[in-house]
């Protein structure tokens, strides 16, 4: 990481100006696109703050540069795959049937999972706001083919870790 107040006060004591074309000479020597976008909005903060304060200091002209969308290509067989799956991980099996059927997500929602976030015979989830991203709560139902490979442990243990 670059220390760019002090990039920028250098140029300033040697130059007694910062031209556009120096500032744009810091962005471009980033490849990667998420490293330029976060490095122009932190030299965008020191341009205005020296601008407001009256130092002589150009404004920024290049244009940021937009990350490439990639399409992913569609799985054609996911009841395979969910297969292969199984055989590789008890866990994961259930975690990505979870992600694919309910829509939860796999890190917060799936992974805290807890048996008595389940109702008594498994039909639907119940997710308090503390437990999920939008804060709101949730009840999720769960497809018979998903209760079908379910085993109900200890209440209050983790549905995954067999652990409190």
């Amino acid at each position: 990481m670059v220390n760019l107040s002090g990039v920028l006060r250098v140029q300033l004591k040697n130059k007694g100006i910062i031209t556009s074309l120096f500032i744009d000479s810091i962005l471009l020597k980033f490849n990667n696109n998420k490293s330029c976008i976060t490095t122009r909005r932190h030299v965008n903060i020191l341009v205005n703050y020296l601008q407001n304060n009256g130092f002589p200091i150009e404004q920024l002209k290049l244009k940021i540069r937009r990350q490439e969308e990639v399409l992913h290509s569609l799985i054609s067989n996911v009841k395979q795959l969910l297969l292969k799956i199984k055989g590789f991980n008890k866990n994961l099996y259930p975690c990505c049937l979870f992600t694919y059927s309910c829509l939860l997500r796999p890190h917060q929602e799936i992974g805290l999972l807890k048996w008595e976030d389940f109702s008594d015979d498994l039909s639907y989830i119940k997710l308090g706001g503390n437990e999920v991203k939008s804060k709101c709560n949730r009840i999720v139902p769960v497809p018979s083919y998903i209760k079908e490979i379910l085993v109900k442990g200890r209440q209050d243990y983790n549905m995954f870790s067999e652990t409190a």
